[in-house]
């Protein structure tokens, strides 16, 4: 059962998430390396195929940074802490601590692609269109569809 006013501030609060997003932002950075020992060419190579990680680092950070910024803003409005907040101020560290996945995909496959278009798979042909009156319809010539002129058996 909670508490209705469990020791503490809002301060209690915001300081694991301020955690939380901070471990957010260092699990963005941890894939970021460049092997020692590499010339001058090699170097560059490496630091180019780090191009999608800082790809994928910049659009993760804008949207971390203004939502911890919100997020505290919003716990700063908080003048008593109970058991109801605590459990809704795990939403924002929550969802926080979910970006480095979508970001480690991004900056993995975000530059593949599955298939060219070359060599995509077309469609197969369509069938002829069918009118409301299948049964009086007949292709017209050369195999074109073509509407049938009405017959008494048609509706």
């Amino acid at each position: 059962m909670w508490k209705p006013t469990p020791a503490g501030g809002p301060e209690r609060v915001v300081a694991p998430a301020v955690g939380v997003f901070a471990i957010a932002i260092t699990l963005l950075v941890l894939d970021f390396s460049v092997p020692s020992g590499l010339d001058s060419s090699a170097c560059h190579a490496a630091l180019r195929d780090l191009a999608p990680n800082l790809g994928a680092y910049v659009p993760s950070l804008l949207v971390l940074g203004p939502f911890r910024r919100e997020h505290r803003r919003i716990l700063g409005l908080v003048a008593r802490v109970d058991g109801q907040v605590i459990t809704l101020s795990l939403a924002g560290p929550g969802v926080a601590a979910l970006v480095p996945f979508p970001a480690k995909l991004i900056s993995e496959y975000g530059t593949s692609r599955s298939r060219s278009r070359s060599t995509r798979r077309r469609s197969p042909p369509r069938a002829p269109p069918t009118w409301p009156c299948s049964p009086c319809w007949s292709p017209g010539p050369g195999g074109a569809a073509a509407r049938p002129p009405r017959k008494a058996s048609c509706s």
